[in-house]
C-alpha cells in the first residue's frame, strides 16, 4: 500500500528506517501500510513490540484483533492486549498513541494509526529525541509490555501517573494567554482541569477552548457552563467524526499553548490526554510538555484557524 499522506509516510519511514527496535502502543492500529512496515521489520529480525487496547466502547469502529493477529502470526508474542496500564480500574482504556524507535527517538501523538485520520482530522505529532523523554516512554512501554506496574510520570505527561496535576500546573503558569484544544473537556474533578481553565480566566488570562464537533456529554457540558461563567471564549470547530476533510477536519487534539504573542509562545502541552476525568485518572496516555518555539508555532497556529473557523458557544 502507497501511504496516503505526507504524515502517514513519515510515520511509515519511521518505522523502516529502525535499525534495531521498534516499540509501541497504539489504541487504535489497522493502517495497512503501517502494519505492513512493521511486519517487514519483524520479518528483518528487529525487536518489534506492540502494546495495543483490547477493548472499546461500545459502537466504535475498529480492527485491532485483525492486526493483533497478524503481528503476532509474523512472530508470536510481538503484540499484547492491555486494557489501561497494568492493573488498571475496570473500565479503563490504553488510549495512548507513542512509538520509539531504537530507543532513541518517541514519537508522540495525539493521532491513532488508522486510514483516515491523517486525512480527516486536526492531529499533532511531536517528534521526540530529548534522552530523559525518550527514556521514560521506554519506561512506560516496558511496564505495560510486560504487566508490571509503574509509578513513574515526569519528565512525560503520563497517565494516571501524573498527568491531571501535570496540566493543571501547566495552566497554571499562564500569565496573558491560554489556549486548550481538545476532542473532549469534561474534567470536573476538585482542582482538575475545567477548574484550573476557569481559575485562568478569572485572573485576567485571556482564555478560548476549542472543542469538537460531536454530541456533549453531560459532563461536559457542565465543563463548558463552568469556564464560560468565567470568561472563557468557547467555540466547536470542524466537520463531525465521519464527514469531515483536510479543509474541515474533525477535532481529535489535545492540546493547550499558554502565553502566545501571535504565534510566539512560551509553553505548550500535546499528547494523546483529553481533558476527561477518565483519560486523566485511569486510563494510560502519554504526552509532553513542549517549550520549543518553533513547534508551539505550528501548533498556535493551527489553533488560530480553528478557532476562527468555529462556532460560538
Amino acid at each position: 500500500m502507497t501511504p496516503s499522506s505526507t504524515l502517514e509516510g513519515q510515520i511509515v519511514a519511521a518505522i523502516k528506517g529502525a535499525t534495531k527496535s521498534v516499540h509501541m502502543t497504539m489504541y487504535i492500529l489497522d493502517n495497512s501500510s503501517i502494519v505492513s512496515a512493521l511486519v517487514d521489520q519483524i520479518n528483518a529480525g528487529l525487536d518489534v513490540e506492540v502494546v495495543m487496547n483490547e477493548t472499546f466502547p461500545t459502537g466504535t469502529d475498529e480492527s485491532n484483533p485483525t492486526t493483533y493477529s497478524t503481528l503476532n502470526g509474523a512472530k508470536a508474542g510481538t503484540a499484547v492486549w492491555r486494557n489501561g496500564p497494568p492493573n488498571a480500574t475496570s473500565g479503563a482504556y490504553t488510549h495512548e498513541k507513542t512509538f520509539i524507535i531504537d530507543g532513541a527517538t518517541a514519537y508522540i501523538m495525539t493521532i491513532n494509526l488508522d486510514t483516515d485520520s491523517f486525512e480527516d482530522n486536526r492531529e499533532y505529532v511531536a517528534i521526540d529525541t530529548t534522552a530523559a523523554d525518550v527514556a521514560e516512554a521506554e519506561a512506560v512501554f516496558t511496564a505495560d509490555f510486560t504487566g508490571a506496574s509503574t509509578s513513574d510520570g515526569a519528565p512525560l505527561v503520563v497517565s494516571p501517573n501524573n498527568s491531571r496535576s501535570a496540566l493543571v500546573a501547566l495552566i497554571g503558569t499562564a500569565t496573558k494567554t491560554l489556549d486548550v484544544e481538545v476532542e473532549e473537556f469534561s474534567d470536573n474533578d476538585t482542582d482538575g482541569v475545567t477548574d484550573a481553565v476557569a481559575a485562568a480566566a478569572k485572573r485576567g488570562v485571556t482564555t478560548r477552548l476549542i472543542l469538537a464537533n460531536a454530541t456533549a456529554s453531560s459532563t461536559q457540558t457542565t465543563a463548558v457552563s463552568t469556564v464560560k461563567a468565567a470568561g472563557v471564549s468557547v467555540v466547536v470547530s470542524g466537520g463531525a467524526d465521519g464527514s469531515s476533510n483536510s479543509s474541515d477536519p474533525y477535532i481529535h487534539a489535545k492540546a493547550i499553548t499558554v502565553d502566545c504573542s501571535g504565534t510566539t509562545c512560551k509553553s505548550g502541552f500535546m499528547g494523546s490526554e483529553n481533558f476527561t476525568g477518565g483519560s486523566l485518572g485511569y486510563n494510560r496516555e502519554l504526552g509532553l510538555v513542549i517549550t520549543n518555539v518553533s513547534q508551539l508555532a505550528l501548533i498556535e497556529a493551527a489553533i488560530n484557524t480553528d478557532f476562527a473557523a468555529g462556532t460560538a458557544q
